[in-house]
Parts: structure tokens; sequence; C-alpha cells
């Protein structure tokens, strides 16, 4: 190696390490100007059963919380259904606590088993002294109540099974019932109703779409030459301009597609949004802050 020469060249060579250490230990930003910010939750609610729409307790534009309700359909039916498998379980309940049989058969047994015990006693102090007629008829007895009290066992248990089911047939038809009642599954905004009264609703029909505001995301997608490099967690920005005003946002890479297709990853990023200063749907450039 010529020394010389490279001592000669030593500025230029020292801004080239330089350049190259910056590039591996230092931060690359990454842009997709395509990218477009929307809610992570924006769901087109529709009806578990079919029915007349009864009431309608939302209108578009309304704050909603969780599990709040959005449509009544008919009950009639449904509400008669769950009177009457609750009118069955406190029925059942009585059944399952009735001891009655099972204790008069044990109790029947007991003194049946102590009559017989005594003849044969008395019979072995004094021969003959209780006839073996009786002795049989005794035994007969004392054999029956047993029979009767594993009978009494059988139906109580039974009991406590009908029970059990009745129980299980109620919260059925409570289910059913409740499901008459159209809930938001998340707190948000509705921004559209798409049924009206008196309307007959199908199985999976959209009742309305609600949007949470709060929680916004937006979607990039990247070179697949970055795919290791993303982790979730990395920080990021999002740019957009809106009313001619720049905006610029702070977000968190949330998830990193495990899978390149056609050479480019998807990735997500969020933000919070419970301020309400950033509107859904808008595009701007997703940048990815890379530290190497």
């Amino acid at each position: 190696m010529n020394w010389t020469r490279l001592r000669n060249a030593w500025p230029w060579f020292a801004v080239l390490i330089l350049v190259q250490a910056g590039t591996l230990y230092g931060q690359a930003d990454f842009e997709y100007r395509n990218a477009r910010m929307g809610a992570i939750n924006n769901t087109l609610v529709s009806s578990e059963t079919p029915g007349i729409v009864k009431t309608i307790d939302i209108q578009s534009g309304l704050e909603i919380e969780e599990h709040a309700a959005l449509v009544q359909l008919n009950t009639e039916v449904y509400l008669a259904d769950f009177e009457v498998a609750e009118a069955e379980e406190q029925i059942a309940e009585l059944n399952a606590g009735n001891r009655v049989n099972l204790e008069y058969a044990e109790k029947s047994a007991a003194v049946t088993e102590k009559t017989l015990l005594k003849s044969l006693e008395a019979n072995r102090a004094f021969a003959k002294t209780i006839s073996s007629t009786e002795i049989s008829r005794l035994q007969l007895e004392l054999d029956k109540a047993v029979l009767s009290g594993q009978q009494a066992a059988l139906e109580f248990e039974s009991a406590q099974w009908m029970s059990k089911l009745r129980e299980r047939k109620r919260r059925a038809a409570k289910v059913l019932l409740e499901n008459r009642t159209i809930r938001a599954p998340f707190g948000g905004t509705v921004a559209q109703v798409h049924v009206q009264l008196g309307q007959w609703v199908n199985t999976g029909e959209p009742i309305a779409r609600i949007i949470d505001l709060d929680h916004l995301r937006v979607e990039g997608y990247f070179s697949q030459e970055l795919v290791r490099q993303v982790k979730v967690g990395c920080e990021a920005t999002y740019e957009y301009s809106l009313g001619g005003e720049i905006v610029r946002v702070p977000v968190t890479v949330s998830f990193v597609s495990p899978e390149v297709v056609e050479g480019i990853f998807q990735v997500w990023a969020d933000l919070d949004n419970t301020e309400r200063k950033h509107v859904p749907g808008v595009q701007g450039t997703l940048t990815l802050h890379i530290t190497n």
C-alpha cells in the first residue's frame, strides 16, 4: 500500500468514513407520501336477528358511549318466552330443593331395619318368638325402603340437573331478548344511520356506522430493504395539509407486516386524537425515523 498517497488523501478519506458512520449509527428518515389517516375503529353495526324497528335512539353526528342503545327491535314474543323460562326456572328450583321423599325413604328404611334387628335378636334369645313369615315381611319392607331411598336419590339428582337446565334456558331466552336492542360495540360518533322506524331488517343488515375519532391510524408502505429495521414502537411523523395549513404530528409505529408483497411491506402508526385536532381520511406523508 502507498501510505504516502493515503496520507495526502487523508481529509477526503476521513470525511468518507464519517459519512458512512453517520449512516450506520445515526438516524435516517424514510418517507411514504401517499399515507392516509383513518379511524382505527370504523364499524358498520349490523343486526344479529331479524325484526321490525320499533325505536331509533341515535342520529348522525351523535356522540355515544360503548354499549349505548342504537335501535330497538320488536320484543313481544321474546319477552313472553323469557317470562315463561323464568317461571320454569323457579319451579325447577323448588323441586331441586325438595328433599321430602328422600328423607322419608331414608327414615322409613332406618325404622324397618331397626325393627328387623330387634326381631332377629328376640329369636336368638328365645327361639321362634317372631315367626319366619314376619321376619320375611320385615326383610321385604326393608328392601322396599332401601330401593325407595335409591329412587328418591335419583329423582333428587335429576331435579338438580333440571334446575340447571331451566336456568340455562332462562339465560338463553334473556340473551335473545337483549339482542333485540342493538348496541354500540365501542364509544364514538354516529356517522350514518341506515334504518327507519317500522322497517323490517334481516340478520346481518346494516343498522348504523360508528367511528371512534379518538384513536387514529396512518397506513404506509415501504421498501422491503427496511423490513428488518422498522420495529413496533419506532418513532415517526405524519405531515399533511388541511385548509392551507401544514400539520405535523408525532406518531408511533404499532404494526409492521411480517410479509413482503411485491417488494413492499405495510406499516401502521397510531396517534391519540382525544382533542379532535385531526380529521380521518386526509392524505399526507408518513416519515419513519430509523435509528441504526
